[in-house]
């Protein structure tokens, strides 16, 4: 093609959008676009937004300490996940199923540890350096437990 007819066929493209503004203006709205998703689709767009924005530190310091760590991990699958499943566990006669359930809490603790460590480096403060502090003597306290066989 030559460059002439390029020049033209923009014109046209150019022309035939400041007719559908010109429209819009006039009152002929266009019908908005909906996109149809479904509700476990949000769901899983947003909860593959935390996970990803915790594990990042793009959430701040106090949510994800308190929610993610606290909340989530501490009370919900802490305390009240690992009563249930003891009980379950001891009721059926299988204990190994406290400590399976043990070993799956691992992966979240360390999301919340990491979480916690990068939004205590992306949002510098009093409070970050106290969690890293916290972090590092939490270790040396677990370390020293597990020598001791404690």
């Amino acid at each position: 093609m030559s460059d002439s007819t390029n020049i033209t066929q923009a014109e046209k493209l150019v022309s035939t959008e400041e007719a559908a503004e010109v429209e819009s203006i006039e009152g002929h709205q266009a019908e908005p676009v909906v996109e149809e998703e479904s509700l476990s689709d949000e769901i899983e767009y947003v909860s593959q937004g935390l996970i990803r924005d915790v594990w990042y530190g793009q959430r701040s310091l106090g949510f994800t300490f308190w929610v993610c760590g606290f909340l989530i991990q501490g009370i919900g699958l802490g305390i009240v996940g690992a009563a249930v499943v003891t009980l379950i566990a001891n009721s059926i006669g299988l204990p190994i199923l406290a400590y399976i359930f043990g070993a799956l809490l691992m992966p979240v603790g360390l999301w919340t540890l990491v979480g916690c460590w990068r939004s205590a480096t992306n949002h510098p403060g009093f409070w970050a350096g106290a969690f890293k502090v916290y972090i590092v003597l939490s270790f040396i306290i677990i370390f020293i437990g597990a020598m001791a066989g404690v």
